[in-house]
């Protein structure tokens, strides 16, 4: 599948719309439209220069008077939602995100102001860099943005979706309180793909099948909604994995994330009371065997040339950081296990509690060294306090970052390492002092035994 083509089924796949390739040039320069459009009602031009820098530009055609006029008329709440997802555009580092209504540039703050002229709509949005070579992730950074955009015009108009049930082809026109793809979306992308209740990204164990999949729970029951109910969110919509997702609703009124999550942490203490005692380890001439981890002295006592290091956390974030000697204390079978593999990819073991149920007391975690780090990461930091569970000066946390413009100039202020487990509190750190964490990697996974 071609990249353009890539583009539009994930578009059409998110929205359930029915989209088309317009002006094509070559794959960093086309349009996109609404399928058999052909006046080109709104637009969408996508320009990629350098490989570097991506330029979309979403407006309306000549012919667009009837989406204006429903642009125009648009409730204050599908205008909220719009204001909302701009928000979540201006949030990104390297992203810059302009709104013109008549010709005219508006600001977040007077959107809603009903004396805008609305003889034309554009929303322009620049990011440069806008990806980073070495993730491979391109298809995937340039869909989120193009999807984001739509989600912004769609979000002010009633828009008809399709699909089948039962054999039978329907069509359904979308409204404000149902399971609305455009409030799914913006659920996304303020709160990720990963499951609020146990952690689980289904990409981590299904692979490329899994990219981008997860359930939304609605924490207020659609059945349960009033005619002119508007959903709330950042506090009616989490995602869920699909066995979360059946628990919750396994009680009327269903569980909250946070029941649902003390459940499976008393459960987890409970098997950890039984099976506290661990046995020692063993080490024999070539192979050095934790419980059920196989580990090889050396890098030529393995037969696979994919192999990938174990570090303790002081060794990894000295060497990362600092460019210091790493001691290894063995080397992993990636084929064995299932792992990624490459000069940037280690193991590290956890300790402590406050990434549970996610990441347990003694798990084995991948980590891909790196430089760019996004909201929702787990990622593993030095830090100018000292972790009790590390007896040191690194965690493993979530990342969250918030951004400001100081000087005229957009750039992060603030970042927060956040546990996945309630009874354990946020770490703060404010950008501009001196004591500010060093990020070294990005979990990818827990080495399952």
């Amino acid at each position: 599948m071609t990249f353009s083509q890539s583009i539009l089924s994930e578009l059409q796949h998110r929205f359930l719309v029915a989209f088309q390739i317009a002006n094509y040039v070559n794959e960093d320069r086309f349009a996109i439209t609404f399928a058999g459009d052909d006046s080109n009602s709104v637009v969408m031009d996508l320009l990629i220069k350098s490989d570097s820098r991506l330029k979309l530009i979403l407006h309306t055609g000549n012919y667009a008077a009837d989406i204006l006029h429903l642009m125009e008329s648009a409730a204050d709440s599908r205008k909220d939602l719009f204001v909302k997802y701009w928000q979540q555009m201006n949030n990104k580092i390297c992203c810059k995100t302009k709104v013109l209504i008549g010709g005219k540039q508006v600001e977040e703050s007077d959107f809603t102001a009903s004396d805008h002229s609305w003889g034309a709509f554009n929303i322009s949005f620049e990011s440069f860099p806008f990806y980073d070579p070495d993730d491979d992730n391109r298809v995937e950074v340039v869909a989120d943005h193009v999807c984001n955009l739509w989600a912004m015009l769609l979000s002010l108009i009633p828009y008809t979706i399709e699909g089948k049930e039962e054999g039978t082809t329907y069509e359904k026109t979308i409204t404000t309180h149902e399971r609305n793809p455009i409030n799914r979306q913006l659920c996304l992308q303020l709160k990720g793909y990963a499951c609020a209740v146990c952690g689980l990204k289904f990409e981590d164990v299904y692979g490329s099948i899994g990219h981008n999949y997860i359930e939304i729970h609605h924490t207020n029951p659609v059945a349960e909604m009033g005619e002119n109910h508007v959903v709330d969110i950042v506090n009616e919509l989490v995602p869920l994995c699909s066995n979360c997702h059946s628990m919750v609703h396994r009680r009327k009124p269903p569980y909250s994330v946070e029941e649902l999550r003390a459940i499976i942490l008393k459960q987890q203490s409970s098997k950890d009371e039984k099976h506290r005692s661990k046995p020692e380890y063993i080490i024999a001439a070539k192979v050095v065997e934790l419980p059920s981890l196989n580990l090889y002295e050396t890098e030529e006592d393995a037969e696979s040339k994919y192999i990938i290091p174990l570090y303790t956390i002081r060794a990894a974030c000295g060497k990362f950081l600092y460019n210091e000697e790493a001691e290894v204390k063995g080397w992993i079978d990636a084929e064995e296990y299932g792992l990624p593999h490459g000069d940037n990819i280690f193991v590290v073991q956890a300790k402590g509690h406050s990434m549970e149920p996610k990441i347990k007391d003694g798990d084995y975690c991948v980590f891909a060294y790196g430089t760019s780090f996004y909201n929702g990461d787990i990622i593993l930091a030095e830090i100018p306090d000292k972790d009790s569970e590390y007896g040191g000066s690194f965690t493993i946390k979530k990342y969250t970052r918030e951004k400001a413009v100081v000087d005229g100039v957009e750039q992060k202020v603030s970042v927060t390492l956040v546990p996945l487990n309630p009874d354990y509190e946020p770490m703060s750190f404010d950008l501009e002092s001196e004591e500010k964490p060093n990020m070294v990697g990005t979990f990818r996974k827990v080495i399952r035994l």
